[in-house]
């Protein structure tokens, strides 16, 4: 269960990383309101993740390129 929620966390990551993009400076609020949203659902999951998982692997497949 714990790779599931590192899993979430990721693609969680990945949304809130585009949408900080896509919302310009948080000059559009919307998509960037969407953006912490995906942020606070991305550090809860990874959090939830290392309760199972090291911290060191848990981080090294975060950032695996």
């Amino acid at each position: 269960m714990g790779y599931f929620y590192l899993a979430i966390a990721i693609i969680g990551e990945l949304i809130g990383t585009t949408l900080l993009k896509m919302s310009q400076g948080f000059s559009k609020w919307g998509i960037g309101i969407v953006a912490l949203i995906a942020y606070v659902i991305c550090f809860y999951f990874f959090s939830k993740s290392l309760k199972i998982i090291d911290l060191g692997v848990a981080y090294a497949i975060w950032s695996r390129p």
